[in-house]
């Protein structure tokens, strides 16, 4: 039997993040990421859009320090953490807690660009 998928992050094309945790898009596994947020990096839920039914699409935007998350789980794509590109290394903190690796060609794009300008890269 295959083990469980390994958690993986995403750079979009405006340059935003996303988190993937597996195709589990299940209340439970969103409730456990929401709790293990809270408890391991302090997050606090600021609006949310519940939704218990299992074939629903539920959102709550977490506010981790000064950076304000995207949690979501939506039938098809599983649950997912996207952030913001300013919040993209708080993003890359999370997903090694998680045991993610990045996947996609814009990484080598944005670590380039963070080696030469550092912070002052803005999307």
């Amino acid at each position: 039997m295959a083990g469980a998928p390994t958690p993986y992050i995403w750079l979009g094309p405006r340059w935003s993040a996303w988190l993937e945790f597996g195709p589990d898009h299940s209340r439970g596994a969103f409730l456990r990421v929401a709790d293990r947020l809270r408890g391991e990096f302090g997050a606090v839920v600021v609006e949310a859009l519940p939704a218990p039914a299992e074939d629903a699409k539920e959102y709550s935007w977490m506010q981790v320090g000064q950076a304000r998350l995207l949690l979501m789980r939506k039938v098809g794509c599983g649950v997912g953490l996207g952030a913001d590109f300013p919040d993209i290394p708080l993003l890359l903190h999370i997903g090694a807690v998680f045991g993610a690796k990045c996947r996609g060609w814009r990484w080598p794009l944005y670590r380039l660009g963070q080696r030469l300008f550092g912070g002052a890269v803005r999307a």
